[in-house]
C-alpha cells in the first residue's frame, strides 16, 4: 500500500479528514507520518491519528536552523525532512496547511518538473490562479472580493501538484462545489469550503495515486 507524509502547521483537521478517508476506503492509502513545523500544532491531537498511533515530529527552523527566504524552509530543514520521510518509506507527500514554502533537498526529490509529475500535493482552499499567493483567510476574502466585481460565481478547493514556483503547480482537482450566495461573508465562505476540502482531499488524492501507478 503507498505510504503517505503529511505536513502541517494548525490544527490538522484536513489531515484527520484524511486519515478517515483511509478508514472508509475513500483513500487506499496509509498515512505514516506527520511532520509539523509549530510546536503547539493541534495536529498532533486529532483522534484518528492519535488512535492510530501516527508517528510526528516536529521539525522547523529553529529545531534546524540556516539561512532562507522569508517564509520558506532553511536548507537544514528540508533535508531533516526528506530523511524522516524517507525513514517512514513514504512514496507521497501531502501539504495540509503547511505554512512554509518547500525548497532544497525536499522540493527536488518530491516537487514537479516539467518532465515528470510530482510526489508531493498541496490544498489550496480556493480556486487558482485567482487566489494565488493567498493564504489562510486571505483566501476567502479574495474569493468575496471576486465574487462582488462579478468575477466568480463559484469556489472550492485545489488540490495541486508543489513546484519551485508559489501555488504554481499543475492542478490536480478542483472541486468547485460552493455556489456563492449574497449573503455570504469571507467567513461562511470559509466555512462552507472546509467541508467540502475534508471530504474531496481524500478522494483527490486517491485518484492522483492512481495516475503515478498507471505511469509508473
Amino acid at each position: 500500500m503507498i505510504k503517505i507524509a503529511i505536513l502541517a502547521s494548525g490544527s490538522g483537521t484536513t489531515a484527520e479528514a484524511v486519515v478517515q478517508g483511509s478508514e472508509d476506503g475513500r483513500l487506499n492509502a496509509e498515512v505514516a507520518v506527520i511532520i509539523h513545523n509549530n510546536p503547539g500544532a493541534g495536529v498532533v491531537n486529532q483522534p484518528s491519528i492519535k488512535r492510530h498511533g501516527i508517528a510526528t515530529q516536529c521539525i522547523n527552523g529553529r529545531t534546524h536552523p540556516g539561512s532562507a527566504p522569508r517564509g520558506a524552509m532553511t536548507d537544514a530543514e528540508s533535508a531533516a525532512i526528506l530523511q524522516k520521510i524517507q525513514e517512514a518509506g513514504c512514496d507521497l507527500v501531502i501539504l495540509l496547511g503547511y505554512m512554509k514554502r518547500i525548497r532544497g533537498a525536499l522540493l527536488d526529490a518530491f516537487g514537479y518538473t516539467t518532465d515528470a509529475s510530482a510526489r508531493m500535493l498541496n490544498t489550496h482552499a480556493g480556486p487558482l490562479p485567482q487566489t494565488i499567493g493567498c493564504y489562510g483567510s486571505g483566501i476567502h476574502q479574495k474569493v468575496y472580493e471576486l465574487y462582488k466585481a462579478g468575477e466568480l460565481t463559484r469556489t472550492g478547493p485545489t488540490l495541486h501538484q508543489v513546484s519551485a514556483g508559489y501555488d504554481e503547480g499543475p492542478i490536480v482537482q478542483y472541486a468547485d462545489e460552493v455556489i456563492l450566495q449574497a449573503n455570504d461573508t469571507p467567513q461562511t465562505i470559509e466555512e462552507r469550503v472546509k467541508k467540502v476540502e475534508r471530504y474531496v482531499t481524500p478522494i483527490g488524492i486517491n485518484t492522483y495515486i492512481k495516475k503515478l501507478k498507471k505511469e509508473t
